[in-house]
């Protein structure tokens, strides 16, 4: 298994929309990864 875990501090009134967007334009760009079982 090769798992990547990242910690960013962002500050309090960070707007979390952009994060939001992100994973919406990104995430779908490993789906069709080969023998990806599970993505969090």
């Amino acid at each position: 298994m090769i798992a990547m875990q990242y910690s960013f501090t962002l500050p309090a009134d960070y707007d979390m929309e952009i994060i939001d967007r992100r994973i919406r334009e990104k995430g779908p760009l490993l789906d069709g990864f080969p023998r990806l079982r599970f993505k969090a």
